[in-house]
């Protein structure tokens, strides 16, 4: 196992022997090749891979995770557990699905099917469905499922809340998923946290299996996860948990930020290590990034540095509106291809959300400039946007069949696939458009 290229607090983290340990590892770190290697490590050092369970964020970065210990040991570690909190959930239940009340082919409903089983509830209790729309009731349902409370007491909390009945609600949205045989996402790890901690026996079984807990992305845990983890482990709390409470962003999911923040509270005997060598940006970056962030008054104090230098000043450009932000960037791009010889596929545009897309887009196609969306549609792709055009040409054309077929329908007026069919059979006949049908 080649430990050269990682730096001092990288090494002490790895090799660090026993009891809980947090690393608060800043942006571009090397957080993933320190849990990597710590586990490589462990298992040189005679852990067994059986008894070794890594909770990472994604399923994305399990896999990542799981070829980077390939490459660093040669083999595939048959038993090693790496995956994220909902797939460590659904395999303690299906181990156990006779004490958590399920029966063996229990499935997991998807997000749609809860909404679909949001849509039955707000018929059954005659919920107005703008008032009290389904994603709303699925949200609700979500916030208090990891709250972290026992399961017997979020119908109570619910009903403390204004607005619908919405312990009754929760009641009965359970029965729905009781009906047919299922649980919902959330359920994968509040059942395991309650069959946890009911029982004892049960608890006993994986407190010998596994002995070493490593925990990725830990500053988006949520109270239901961070319990989940302190019924799997035992004294002396082998926990190494990886995180960083500067980039926190999922409050709004859930995630609780004070989980990282008092990590030494849980683990008074905890050792923290940071990582602040940044190996991506240039000082110049990490400067600005420093200087941002030291505003935030609840985080551990940690100062990012490069050894790559200051590289080019950072220019800060501020536009009276979108239009000449989009074509400031776009003029910026035209000079960076033309006097510097840079390639326009070696030049990205980052903004915040994707609706921001469109200014730029619109910029780029004025000025002939070529581009490649990443993460979403284009804005012009986009099925609203391609929906709004279809009204705007059968404004101007009533003969645009093709416009009006694709509208037809949205918002629903109750006229399905099989009236729009007659409709087309009778204008074909008729050698009429659809619109005088």
């Amino acid at each position: 196992m080649d430990v050269s290229s990682l730096n001092p607090p990288q090494l002490k983290a790895v090799f660090h022997s026993t009891g809980p340990l947090l690393v608060l590892a800043g942006a571009g770190s090397g957080k993933t090749r320190v849990i990597t290697t710590r586990i490589a490590w462990l298992i040189k050092q005679g852990v067994p891979p059986t008894q070794i369970c890594a909770v990472t964020f994604t399923n994305k970065a399990a896999r990542e995770m799981k070829e980077r210990l390939r490459q660093l040991t040669g083999s595939k570690l048959r038993g090693l557990f790496i995956g994220t909190f909902h797939s460590l959930g659904l395999k303690i239940l299906k181990e156990h699905h006779e004490a958590a009340g399920l029966p063996e082919n229990f499935i997991i409903l998807g997000s749609d099917d809860q909404l679909a089983l949001a849509v039955d509830l707000q018929r059954e209790f005659t919920l107005d469905a703008n008032i009290v729309p389904d994603k709303i009731i699925t949200r609700v349902f979500s916030q208090a499922k990891n709250s972290g409370l026992p399961a017997k007491k979020l119908s109570g909390m619910l009903d403390e809340k204004l607005g619908p009945p919405w312990g009754d609600l929760f009641q009965r949205y359970n029965e729905m998923l009781h009906f047919h045989n299922a649980v919902d996402f959330d359920d994968l790890i509040l059942r395991t946290r309650d069959l946890l901690t009911t029982h004892l026996d049960i608890r006993a079984v994986y407190h010998a299996k596994w002995s070493q807990f490593l925990a990725d992305e830990f500053q988006d845990t949520n109270p239901l996860q961070f319990d989940l983890l302190r019924q799997l482990i035992r004294e002396p709390y082998h926990l190494c948990a990886v995180g960083d409470d500067d980039q926190s962003i999922y409050g709004w999911r859930g995630a609780d930020i004070r989980i990282i923040l008092d990590y030494k509270k849980h683990f008074p005997q905890a050792e923290v290590i940071y990582l602040e060598q940044n190996y991506r940006s240039t000082q110049t970056v990490l400067d600005l990034a420093n200087h941002t962030i030291r505003h935030n008054p609840d985080r551990h104090p940690k100062k990012l540095w490069s050894a790559r230098g200051y590289g080019d000043k950072a220019v800060i450009h501020e536009a009276p509106d979108t239009e000449s932000e989009a074509a400031y960037i776009a003029d910026m791009i035209l000079y960076l291809n033309q006097a510097e010889k840079i390639p326009f596929h070696e030049i990205a545009v980052l903004f915040r959300t994707n609706f921001q897309s469109r200014p730029f887009e619109e910029e780029f196609r004025r000025k002939s400039l070529p581009y490649h969306l990443s993460g979403s549609y284009q804005f012009f792709d986009r099925k609203e946007i391609k929906d709004v055009i279809s009204y705007l040409r059968l404004c101007a054309n009533h003969h645009d069949d093709k416009s009006l077929v694709r509208i037809i329908n949205f918002p629903k007026r109750n006229i399905g696939e099989g009236t729009l069919q007659k409709i087309q059979q009778y204008a074909q006949l008729e050698k009429k458009h659809l619109w005088d049908i």
